[in-house]
């Protein structure tokens, strides 16, 4: 048993400059047509990206899946291990968009004290680009400090616990 804590909307995160939001694809499954080659990041090995992986093949099958990540691979996308590198690749203009979680371009806006030359899309209406994933916790059976965790369980669902994942990680609270 486990309880959401926290809520991470997966975006496609764009440089303003190069690319005008009526220029990202309606689907996240068109970023393998030829237009895109060369001009996308993603972190294949972080979780959040294996996450919408997971969610990809079981909304539109495998078959789909391993099409769409072939085809994002043979448009030359640049690999980095983490989202923050995507993020601080578009704004720089290394590439034109990568795949990421949402808040890390709000953390590099706070950082500068304004906008940057980044913008996050989200998709939504079942596409399979409009994933959240969730960020849980959960007590072991059997504990030694079960009760200690009860009550950091409390805590982190309480309005302070919630107000922090809003206000200071840019999260969405569950």
């Amino acid at each position: 048993l486990w309880v959401g804590l926290s809520g991470r909307a997966r975006v496609v995160v764009y440089n303003r400059d190069a690319v005008s939001e009526d220029d990202i694809p309606a689907s996240i499954l068109d970023f393998t047509d030829e237009e895109w080659e060369g001009r996308l990041g993603w972190a294949p090995t972080n979780g959040s990206f294996q996450s919408f992986v997971t969610a990809l093949r079981v909304l539109e099958g495998e078959d789909t899946a391993r099409e769409w990540l072939e085809g994002i691979r043979d448009n030359g996308v640049t690999e980095y291990s983490a989202n923050p590198q995507i993020v601080q690749a578009v704004i720089d203009g290394e590439i034109d968009a990568g795949f990421v979680n949402h808040y890390y371009l709000y953390r590099f806006e706070e950082e500068a004290g304004g906008e940057v030359a980044a913008a996050n899309h989200w998709y939504t209406g079942g596409d399979p680009g409009a994933l959240v994933n969730i960020a849980g916790a959960g007590i072991i059976e059997g504990a030694e400090h079960s009760a200690e965790a009860e009550q950091l369980l409390a805590f982190m669902l309480s309005e302070e616990g919630q107000t922090y994942f809003s206000e200071e990680t840019f999260e969405y609270p569950l």
